[in-house]
């Protein structure tokens, strides 16, 4: 009789702890059902503001790429003259 008990009992306890664990997942699936209709809802309103604030992170991108390549223009040639008199010297010693 004790052994039959303990057995329903582990029955019914692994029941309630799936039941319990189907409802915590059922939960966050909901939530998230929620958030995807939500987003299907306000993604063709924000779309186009989207598309303006890529354009303008891609312009100030370019913007800044050419503002460094300014920057760093005078310090590659000074190098570049540097490179030319070594070498012209090399060659000049070798005769």
């Amino acid at each position: 009789m004790f052994y039959q008990v303990i057995g329903i009992a582990r029955d019914w306890s692994l029941i309630l702890l799936v039941l319990e664990a189907m409802l915590l997942c059922a939960l966050p699936l909901f939530i998230l059902l929620q958030v995807t209709k939500w987003l299907r809802g306000v993604l063709p309103r924000v779309r186009p503001a989207l598309k303006g604030a890529h354009a303008s992170v891609i312009r100030i991108s370019t913007g800044i790429e050419r503002g460094l390549a300014a920057l760093r223009a005078p310090f590659l040639w000074a190098e570049g003259v540097q490179a030319r008199v070594h070498g012209f010297r090399r060659a000049w010693k070798r005769g």
